[in-house]
């Protein structure tokens, strides 16, 4: 096929030149199967009163900067259109429906809506927002997508309670973060030797537990502009043992006796007294009363006599103190005060 280029004054030109996808042919000349249907006019330099205006390929180009803003901010966007003629802006969409400001008193069009902002974003706005312009019957569009950047949110946390040497797990459930940080007594413990975490952070596993680890732990979320924070308790069992236990006594009759049952553990363990190896109950032995270290035995009588001990008693565990021998002597008999020595 043979080119021909317009038809135009002598004057107004000042080169002319044939190109293919945007390269100048050498020389000026035209090589039939390498070049065809672009032709290219340079308007002279020289001062004149009506330059060749040449059309051009329009242009459309949505800027978002940045494309992840906090919630509550405003974003702006920018609608750069060029070309000859100049394509003209009609109407801005989101995620393919209509924008207004009539609508919607946050959204704001300006500059012949080549701006676009929106006033206080939530998680609702963000999405794909094109423009849409046209250009001698051609229509054009760009899009650019936002990204609202929301506060995690802790929806759920479990607290965990372990044995001494044994291992426990807290939970701390969240949306919307980007990562996750536990923390105890001010320092950071995900990453020690007996600590660990599963599922993207949400557990934290607390292994060969000790006494020292009880307390709150903090679950902290994050996220590229927020950070929350949440307590979960881990409650560390400590089983019980006895300190101080019943010794063996004896008294004459009438006499009072105290046994004493002194223990630790976490929760305090409660005691609960034998004679014989039957437990005591109170309702058939008016003369004892039972606190919380140690027992009373008033007025003794012979039937009183025998083994006392007492078991500690709590959620971690249990513990027997030694059998004492309580020995009631009769009033015929002489009381010596060291017998109880010997």
């Amino acid at each position: 096929a043979r080119l021909t280029a317009p038809e135009v004054k002598e004057r107004e030109i000042e080169t002319m030149a044939w190109c293919r996808n945007g390269l100048r042919g050498a020389g000026g000349k035209l090589h039939p199967t390498l070049y065809s249907l672009s032709l290219l006019i340079l308007v002279s330099t020289t001062t004149q009163s009506d330059p060749l205006a040449i059309p051009s390929i329009p242009i459309i180009r949505v800027l978002l900067t940045p494309s992840s803003v906090p919630q509550g901010a405003t974003p702006t966007f920018f609608c750069e259109v060029a070309g000859i003629p100049v394509p003209v802006i009609s109407t801005w969409l989101k995620d393919g429906m209509p924008l207004s400001s009539y609508s919607d008193w946050r959204i704001r069009l300006a500059s012949g809506k080549t701006i676009l902002q929106i006033r206080q974003v939530s998680s609702q706005d963000a999405g794909v927002y094109r423009c849409l312009a046209e250009a001698g019957g051609l229509n054009l569009s760009s899009s650019a997508r936002l990204r609202i950047i929301v506060p995690p949110v802790i929806h759920n946390t479990t607290n965990a309670t372990a044995v001494v040497g044994g291992n426990a797990t807290l939970t701390c459930q969240t949306r919307n973060h980007l990562f996750l940080r536990w923390w105890f007594n001010g320092s950071l413990v995900d990453y020690l030797p007996r600590f660990g975490t599963t599922g993207h952070g949400e557990q934290l596993t607390v292994k060969d537990v000790h006494k020292a680890d009880h307390g709150w732990y903090v679950c902290q979320a994050l996220n590229e502009r927020f950070s929350v924070e949440e307590r979960v308790h881990l409650f560390v069992l400590i089983p019980p043992q006895v300190i101080s236990g019943p010794q063996k006594t004896f008294v004459p009759v009438s006499w009072t006796v105290t046994f004493p049952c002194v223990g630790s553990g976490q929760p305090n363990p409660s005691s609960v007294w034998l004679h014989d190896g039957e437990v005591i109950e109170l309702e058939n032995r008016p003369n004892i009363v039972i606190y919380s270290d140690h027992i009373t035995i008033a007025n003794v009588t012979l039937e009183d006599s025998g083994t006392y001990h007492c078991d500690l008693v709590s959620d971690a565990g249990a513990a027997t103190s030694k059998g004492a021998a309580l020995q009631v002597i009769s009033e015929n008999f002489y009381y010596c005060s060291g017998c109880n020595d010997m």
